[in-house]
C-alpha cells in the first residue's frame, strides 16, 4: 500500500469549497494537508488546517503538491 498524496490549496475561495474540495475528498489516494484563504474570516472550515499565509503552505514539508 502507499501513503496518500497530500495537497495544500492556496488562494482557495467559493469554487474550491463547492467543487474542488468535495472532489478531492472523494479520491482515496489524496488527503488535504491544509488550505490558505486570502480572507480567512470570510470562510468557516474546521475540517482542515488553515495556513496563515501562502508561504507557510509552500514551505510545508508534509505537502506533496500545491493547488492554486
Amino acid at each position: 500500500m502507499y501513503d496518500k498524496f497530500r495537497i495544500a490549496l492556496v488562494f482557495a475561495g467559493e469554487h474550491a469549497l463547492r467543487n474542488i474540495i468535495p472532489a478531492l475528498e472523494k479520491c482515496p489516494a489524496i488527503s488535504i494537508a491544509g488550505i490558505y484563504f486570502r480572507t480567512p474570516s470570510k470562510y468557516k472550515l474546521d475540517k482542515y488546517p488553515v495556513y496563515s499565509n501562502y508561504i507557510d503552505a509552500l514551505q510545508d514539508n508534509d505537502v506533496d503538491c500545491i493547488y492554486i
